[in-house]
């Protein structure tokens, strides 16, 4: 996971202004879900699939999910997912229902995101160093770092601290921590103790699934690999500055590594975690 700056694409002309698509259908959700008799009554969305939006956020994302960044290209579709749920709430604080949910954010911009099938729905998938399958999968959970007072209703989401990373709004980096061999944890404070909004982002998007972990752990290794050679050319060009062939297996290495700093290249935000720690960066 890495952080995206919207700004840097245009808002999609389906959610853009007062007279787009996006706008008609909030003020139909609000004037739906204004009768209370309504509120476990579901609600067509539709503006969130439109194509312009679809692609508008593969450019934002360069074609990854935001949350575990695989490509999903070639091998499923995009998920436009709901940062805030909206259609109803998992475990919802608010309602025992969790109906509705965050409908007046069902096709605002920044409340969406583009996800792969396994972070965004909920099923069981082998994680990492257990035996035995768990549920993971964002669904329809939002989890809140603290309950909030009052109605549920448009504007209460100003007042919330979600416990999941929005990369888009969030440094993930002061939450999530890669290692070398692939895994993610959440990173501690001063006394040791793990931070909660890294520990429910690498929960619920399920960020140990084994097979994630070992794409994540190959790309560590080229890596690794990488770092390693350059160090050593690095050795011998100092002990024989003069050796054009260590010059040159220098600089092979070096072009190498440059083309792994890419953002657009699968688990970027590992890379350059792990490229810091070596003073890469």
């Amino acid at each position: 996971m890495r952080k995206v700056n919207r700004l840097d694409v245009q808002i999609p002309e389906s959610l853009d202004g007062k007279e787009s698509k996006g706008a008609r259908e909030t003020t139909d959700a609000l004037a739906h879900f204004k009768n209370k008799k309504n509120k476990s009554v579901e609600f067509s969305f539709e503006v969130y699939k439109k194509k312009d939006i679809k692609l508008a956020l593969e450019i934002l994302f360069e074609g990854k999910c935001a949350y575990c960044e695989s490509s999903y290209r070639g091998t499923s579709k995009l998920h436009v997912e709901h940062f805030r749920p909206k259609a109803e709430i998992k475990n919802s604080t608010y309602s025992k229902d969790g109906r509705p949910g965050y409908y007046w954010l069902g096709a605002v911009w920044e409340n969406l995101l583009p996800s792969c099938q396994n972070c965004n729905q909920e099923t069981y998938q082998i994680i990492y160093g257990q035996p035995y399958s768990i549920l993971t999968g964002k669904g329809n959970c939002f989890p809140l770092q603290r309950k909030v007072r009052g109605e549920f209703k448009p504007g209460v989401d100003k007042r919330e601290r979600p416990l999941l990373i929005d990369p888009t709004v969030d440094d993930p980096n002061q939450y999530l921590e890669f290692t070398e061999d692939g895994l993610v944890y959440s990173v501690k404070d001063k006394n040791g103790n793990p931070n909660k909004r890294g520990e429910a982002t690498i929960q619920i998007f399920g960020l140990l699934r084994e097979e994630l972990v070992i794409e994540r752990r190959s790309v560590a290794t080229a890596l690794r690999t990488r770092i390693i050679n350059i160090r050593e050319y690095e050795r011998r060009l100092h002990e024989d500055p003069h050796n054009a062939y260590h010059e040159h297996d220098l600089n092979r290495e070096l072009d190498e590594l440059v083309g792994l700093i890419d953002s657009s290249r699968e688990f970027y935000g590992m890379i350059v975690q792990l490229l810091t720690k070596h003073n890469f960066l």
